[in-house]
């Protein structure tokens, strides 16, 4: 986009210069009538009705609006930076959290669950009720893992820096 912005102001350059007209000089040489002939002309352009400074206006306009969207992309894309980054952060600490609290504790849970009810401690609806309980939780943990993972996704596609991310794997 710089380079753009640097071709949109070197036309506005350009039309600042073509805003003055330059006079000219001109040396003719040659014969007539079988006599040497020069010929001197110099013309000075009047400035009356057309200064240019519509096309300098129009290409200043030009360049700015182009800043101006230039602008407004850039912030629109930070902002889709910071939000990807602040939900990326949020699911991180939802799975951080889920992990030190119940990914042991499912585990644990499992293998106990399983002795109190070969050894007639609970019964088998119960059982069964558990163990869809403890199912739950292993689903609720590795739904905010694919959130986390999915949310780093996001914001590497938001930052353009997927590819990166891709080549390091």
């Amino acid at each position: 986009m710089k380079c753009a912005s640097k071709a949109l102001r070197s036309e506005v350059d350009l039309a600042i210069k073509k805003q003055h007209a330059d006079p000219t000089f001109g040396i003719n040489v040659g014969r007539q009538n079988n006599e040497d002939s020069v010929g001197l002309t110099f013309s000075i352009p009047l400035n009356i009705r057309n200064n240019f400074s519509s096309e300098v206006k129009a290409a200043s306009e030009i360049a700015l609006s182009a800043e101006e969207s230039f602008k407004a992309e850039y912030l629109e894309k930070l902002q889709l930076i910071i939000g990807s980054e602040k939900v990326l952060f949020e699911y991180e600490k939802r799975y951080l959290h889920w992990q030190s609290i119940a990914k042991m504790a499912l585990v644990d849970a499992d293998t106990l669950l399983e002795k109190q009810w070969k050894s007639g401690d609970i019964s088998t609806t119960d059982y069964i009720q558990l163990l869809n309980q403890l199912s739950d939780g292993q689903m609720v943990g590795i739904e905010l893992e694919q959130k986390w993972k999915l949310s780093y996704i996001e914001l590497l596609l938001n930052e353009g820096s997927i590819s990166n991310a891709i080549s390091n794997l």
